[in-house]
């Protein structure tokens, strides 16, 4: 069943997802003007949460698209997402209400349109190890280009006091033009945002890739055991969440340790 998001950008929902999330599918779609492939991500509708993540999602991407001129936000022009193509994904449209505003059209869809990357970091890691089985290792020059470039992202975020809970392999995207971009916002959380999930608070993160200060909290409330007013499930955002997860992705690049082989031990 083919969709169209604003009259401009189509999809086929019959296509095969080429990437998943927790309340999302992501499909190649087409710019009907310029014939440019984009990357269209579908929300659940129908769920309360994936509203709210659609709804986080868009409000990030426009505020990164539009810069430190036009945002509310205070975003340090060295960051300024229309120089150098940016260290985010480019959000380019999305599904509107009657009313015009970001949510489901009138047929209830709910979707965002994004530019097209190439691979994910992990694709190009796995792809590279692939080409040379046993000799598997990354040229000087490049790896200190992707380490920078992962620093940079990280530093970017932080600087708007964001944090994005679920950094890894999966989550960086090579663009077009040799560039690395973080994707999947709409689970960033502001620093100092306190989560309860026994409260129905819901935070998206990646176990092997989780601190310490997020992986306890989150053991404690699956141990079974739900108590609301218990200090240990309760999660507390902080940069140093992403810094950890960092540093097992570049742990991940440089040791050529691969993430199931860490959660094995």
């Amino acid at each position: 069943m083919r969709v169209f998001v604003n009259d401009r950008f189509c999809v086929d929902l019959s296509d095969a997802a080429i990437g998943r999330g927790a309340f999302s599918e992501v499909r190649r779609g087409l710019d009907v003007l310029t014939g440019e492939a984009v990357a269209i991500k579908t929300y659940m509708a129908t769920c309360e949460k994936a509203l709210d993540y659609f709804t986080r999602e868009v409000r990030v991407l426009d505020m990164l698209k539009r810069g430190p001129q036009e945002s509310h936000i205070s975003i340090p022009e060295w960051i300024d997402d229309t120089r150098e193509g940016g260290m985010f994904i480019r959000l380019l449209s999305c599904t509107t209400t009657e009313a015009g505003t970001p949510g489901p059209d009138s047929h209830g869809n709910l979707m965002i349109v994004m530019e097209m990357g190439i691979e994910t970091l992990d694709t190009y890691v796995r792809t590279k190890r692939a080409e040379s089985p046993g000799n598997y290792h990354f040229d000087t020059d490049e790896l200190g280009e992707i380490v920078v470039r992962l620093i940079d992202i990280v530093e970017a975020l932080h600087s708007i006091d964001m944090v994005h809970l679920d950094l890894k392999a999966d989550n960086i995207m090579r663009m077009r033009d040799g560039q690395w971009k973080l994707i999947d916002l709409g689970g960033l959380m502001l620093e100092g945002s306190v989560v309860s999930p026994a409260n129905g608070g819901s935070i998206t993160f990646t176990p092997v890739y989780a601190s310490p200060e997020l992986g306890r909290p989150m053991a404690a409330y699956l141990s079974g055991v739900n108590d609301a007013d218990d200090e240990r499930q309760v999660i507390r955002v902080s940069k140093s969440m992403d810094v950890w997860a960092l540093g097992i992705l570049i742990s991940k690049i440089v040791l050529v340790i691969d993430t199931v082989i860490i959660e094995q031990h």
